[in-house]
């Protein structure tokens, strides 16, 4: 068992609480899946499992996290990826990681390539083994299903059903999710992010997000009730003691009588008064739950059926010397939303770079899979979104998608990647750009949010050109799909 008892999260400057008085225990065969909004402290719990001085910098962390076992770790994001494979299992003897090569499918015969050489999906089955080689009893994996093509997010989802320890997972794909998750931990931020709350929970995650929402419902029904009964019946003790209290400034001295009944009426009205203010007290509280984002295009910005936006001719798809595909040919017309997979490293990111680049339109907005081809890190939100305009109507944006003031205010590049993908996503409404290319458009929302990326996109009128894994999205948003392998781009049935 993996026990945490009391743990609090509270960041360095700003003394926001990330976590209060967090207690919870990963069992053998827990497969609990850790979700929030961006920025909520996710990856940093998971980091102060492994080492609370690994995050001493930034956090201030107290409380008791215990385990006779061993914890393997998967962190977001692979260091030292100029070394080379070889040097990545340096201790351990070929035979030992070469047998989990051959299980995990990894055909790779040159040991001496360099991590960075590799695709997303190796890179994810090379740390993975790495783990393994260590006999963990419980994994922590924080994001394991970014950059995955569909293949290899199916082989994750057998591998965290199959393990037989404990884990601990971060992941925004909602699929893995609702196929891996038998327990569901919920961190949130209220009222501005300055209200932590976290919730544990037994449940699949298609499960917990009905139920999740059936109680808000439920609970908002009652507390809503209540208060306006309370009012109407304020309404009428408000006219009784209204006409009593009148009746009482009109009465003369010369009926005594009148007056004593006014009187005890009087006391009786206010007592009634008093009995519904302390009914007022034992009112169930307006439930409060972190929403998830809100983002809406114009209906006003469009794309004329039959318009040609792109007719794109590729005869070879190269990245340096290395040919990716052949034959590549793409005619788009009309407000059509086309979605783009294939497996990791068969060049969809480079092709998506070549089809925004020769897109007929005046008015492209693009999201590419590394937000620093776009943002500026310097800047903060507001400036990058539009420097000229009326800086309330941005802020009200933002603060639509769960930015808080200083959030809003604070260099971009200080902030995470679902809050850089948050201002993208922003600037492209704020634009009203008609046509959207977008690499892996959802993979840094959170699972709660992206239900509402993807209403945003369907119901776009303009033109969609995306790359994306993601099969919720690929389903709900996409006209078309289609296959990039070396022989072009075919059409797939969906």
């Amino acid at each position: 068992m993996l026990q945490i008892n009391n743990l609090n999260l509270i960041k360095r400057g700003t003394n926001q609480i990330l976590l209060q008085d967090f207690s919870f225990a990963l069992n053998k065969g827990d497969k609990i899946a850790l979700i929030s909004e961006e920025g909520n402290g996710k990856s940093s719990l998971l980091k102060t499992i492994i080492n609370k001085e690994a995050v001493d910098d930034y956090l201030i962390v107290t409380g008791d996290i215990t385990t006779s076992h061993i914890v393997g770790y998967l962190p977001q994001f692979l260091e030292n990826q100029e070394q080379s494979i070889q040097t990545y299992f340096k201790n351990y003897q070929d035979y030992e990681f070469i047998k989990y090569f051959n299980e995990f499918k990894i055909d790779i015969m040159d040991y001496n390539r360099p991590l960075n050489s590799l695709s997303g999906g190796e890179k994810i089955k090379l740390q993975i083994i790495k783990l393994l080689l260590k006999d963990p009893d419980f994994l922590l994996l924080d994001e394991p299903s970014n950059d995955l093509d569909i293949e290899t997010l199916e082989w994750l989802e057998s591998f965290i059903n199959s393990f037989e320890g404990g884990i601990l997972f971060v992941s925004h794909d909602e699929v893995l999710l609702e196929n891996c998750a038998n327990g569901i931990i919920h961190i949130e931020q209220l009222i501005k992010k300055t209200k932590p709350k976290h919730s544990i929970h037994k449940l699949d995650y298609k499960s917990y997000v009905l139920k999740r929402q059936e109680l808000y419902d439920r609970n908002m029904m009652i507390a809503s009730k209540q208060r306006e009964d309370y009012k109407e019946k304020m309404e009428k003790y408000t006219q009784i003691l209204q006409k009593v209290h009148h009746a009482q400034s009109t009465i003369t001295r010369q009926d005594p009588s009148t007056g004593r009944l006014l009187k005890k009426k009087m006391r009786s009205v206010i007592s009634t008064g008093k009995r519904f203010e302390r009914e007022k007290e034992d009112f169930l509280e307006i439930p409060d739950q972190e929403e998830s984002i809100i983002a809406k295009f114009e209906a006003s910005v469009n794309v004329p059926q039959g318009k040609t936006l792109l007719d794109l001719k590729l005869d070879k798809l190269t990245i340096g010397n290395k040919v990716l595909s052949n034959d590549i040919e793409l005619l788009i017309k009309g407000p059509t939303k086309i979605g783009i997979i294939g497996q990791n490293g068969s060049g969809k990111s480079t092709l998506l770079r070549i089809i925004k680049d020769n897109i007929i339109s005046d008015s492209v907005g693009y999201m590419p899979q590394n937000y620093q081809e776009t943002l500026d890190m310097n800047l903060d939100a507001v400036s990058f979104i539009h420097p000229y305009q009326d800086k309330t109507l941005i802020r009200k944006f933002l603060g639509a998608m769960k930015f808080t003031h200083q959030e809003m205010e604070s260099p971009i590049g200080n902030l995470s990647g679902g809050q850089q993908a948050k201002i993208l996503f922003l600037k492209m409404v704020y634009d009203k750009n008609d046509v959207l290319v977008l690499d892996e458009p959802t993979r840094n929302f959170s699972p709660l949010s992206n239900p509402e990326i993807r209403k945003a996109l369907k119901e776009f009128n303009g033109c969609i050109i995306s790359v994306s894994h993601d099969r919720k999205y690929l389903k709900e948003v996409c006209d078309k799909v289609l296959n990039l392998d070396k022989n072009g781009l075919v059409s797939v049935l969906k």
